[in-house]
């Protein structure tokens, strides 16, 4: 009984996958910072009333220091992620973010959905940008 617990406790509360992505447009109307996978990592997340359908959304981007510049509330913002569901809830774990009023974008995640505020992972597709000549942290993702 107290493997499984410490097995609960350890899973993540969300994560990305490949085979759920989509592409959304949005106002911003609230930026908060939530805990993530029971540590003290905390991510900075948006609520979103998509522009399509009025409906509103969750959007995870990652950890504030990652970021140059947030989105502020009232700004328009489109995400490409992946939507997460729960029992409880249903998310979208960004892989980027693009601020029409900044006009500028960031990538949070690599193409395979890890997250590249990690060491290893951020290092090696900085490296991958940077051959391209393309690397500049918060360059547009268009």
């Amino acid at each position: 009984m107290l493997i499984l617990y410490a097995l609960i406790m350890v899973l993540p509360r969300y994560y990305y996958s490949l085979k759920d992505t989509v592409n959304l447009e949005g106002v911003v109307k609230e930026v908060f910072v939530d805990s993530v996978e029971n540590f003290k990592t905390k991510h900075v997340a948006l609520r979103m009333i998509l522009l399509d359908s009025g409906s509103e959304k969750i959007i995870v981007l990652g950890p504030p220091w990652f970021f140059e510049e947030l989105p502020k509330v009232g700004d328009t913002c489109e995400v490409k992620g992946s939507v997460f569901r729960s029992e409880r809830t249903e998310i979208v774990v960004a892989r980027s973010i693009y601020n029409l009023r900044l006009k500028r974008g960031v990538v949070i995640r690599s193409q395979n959905g890890f997250p590249l505020w990690t060491k290893q992972e951020g290092m090696m597709y900085r490296e991958r940008i940077r051959e391209k000549g393309e690397w500049r942290r918060g360059k547009s993702t268009r």
